[in-house]
């Protein structure tokens, strides 16, 4: 609270002077507040004040001060069902839901997770003065994901990828899918399952096999235009459905 309303003086252990809070500092122009859902209710009811006559007190002070501002909320929940529920202050949502704009899971979007992904990886890039580079298997992975944790819990996976990299830099099927297990126990790929104890070697075939057949399926079966789809020369295809027993 002493953060978005300042406070003052001697106010709480630690208040050695007068601070301005983020209300002062955002008069006349623009507040954001981050994760809105989790302000308390005493929050809630004060800064409710605030939006309603412009007026407010600092922590540990008896001075009526003013500030005009435009209030910017995000939240990871949906304030008008906790308002609903009683677990937020109803006109405070209806006094901050002017404009609402809906963020779609990254469930939702996974054709956005290739660009985040190479994005994580330039950036990586940039601290660790290294170069990365990431099977097409393994973004398959990472693409077919649910990630709970959207765009921090997919950045998380490929930090923890990258520093698993051998000299080459190189991110492959397996460090992903270890990782993905970690993060969520057992999880399917195109109704492939990869479960705790099985074999790396084992869940990879099973994988290669699918992502393969559905290419030749969407294909016709025309091993050039398959081998275009997978990003691989027609006779590393050719080479692949050999070696893994498939019947084409």
């Amino acid at each position: 609270m002493s953060r978005l309303f300042g406070h003052t003086k001697g106010s709480f252990t630690g208040a050695m002077k007068d601070h301005d809070g983020f209300i002062k500092q955002a008069d006349g122009g623009s507040l954001f507040l981050d994760e809105f859902h989790l302000l308390s209710k005493d929050v809630q009811g004060k800064l409710l004040q605030v939006l309603q006559d412009g007026k407010y007190q600092r922590l540990g002070d008896t001075v009526e001060r003013t500030s005009q501002f435009r209030v910017i909320t995000a939240a990871s929940k949906s304030i008008r069902d906790l308002a609903a529920d009683g677990n937020f202050i109803s006109d405070l949502w209806f006094r901050v839901s002017g404009k609402i704009l809906a963020v779609p899971a990254l469930v939702e979007r996974k054709a956005c997770i290739p660009r985040l992904v190479y994005q994580q990886l330039k950036s990586v890039t940039a601290k660790t003065n290294r170069t990365y580079e990431i099977e097409t298997q393994a973004m398959d992975l990472l693409v077919s994901f649910t990630w709970d944790g959207n765009i921090r819990d997919l950045e998380n996976c490929i930090q923890s990828v990258c520093s698993e990299t051998d000299s080459s830099g190189k991110i492959t099927s397996g460090m992903v899918r270890d990782d993905l297990l970690k993060r969520a126990g057992d999880f399917s790929v195109d109704g492939v399952r990869f479960a705790k104890g099985e074999t790396l070697e084992k869940a990879c075939r099973s994988f290669e096999v699918s992502l393969i057949s559905r290419a030749m399926k969407s294909n016709l079966n025309n091993l050039s235009s398959a081998a275009r789809t997978l990003g691989i020369p027609r006779t590393t295809l050719r080479s692949r459905i050999d070696k893994l027993g498939m019947q084409i």
